[in-house]
């Protein structure tokens, strides 16, 4: 196998259709720089386009090592839009799957306005 990509699609707001997010993105080192990356690339569009979303987006490592994994997406139209956060949780249980598991909403913050 030269390489892979896996698609996932759901519901976030404030989107008013699905989004896919890709979240892997592999090549085998020898194939890198020789196409692969983006006909799996085309390949998850295409995938997301029949799914009926609105759009494609990814995350990826700030490492050095990942500057020509930016540079690929740059070149098919990707560009950075936001920082990624992320708290590691010392949970107790065994993981779930990766659905829904719950969501919240506030409606007023003490002293301001609704």
């Amino acid at each position: 196998m030269v390489g892979l990509a896996a698609l996932a699609t759901g519901w976030q707001l404030p989107h008013a259709r699905p989004l896919a997010r890709v979240t892997a993105l592999v090549v085998r080192a020898s194939a890198r720089g020789r196409g692969a990356g983006r006909r799996l690339m085309a390949r998850a569009e295409q995938l997301a386009r029949e799914a009926g979303c609105e759009g494609v987006e990814l995350t990826s490592g700030l490492g050095p090592d990942r500057e020509a994994a930016h540079r690929l997406y740059e070149a098919l139209g990707y560009r950075r839009t936001s920082y990624r956060f992320c708290h590691r949780l010392d949970l107790d249980r065994p993981p779930t799957r990766g659905d829904v598991i719950g969501a919240a909403a506030i409606e007023e913050i003490d002293g301001a306005e609704p």
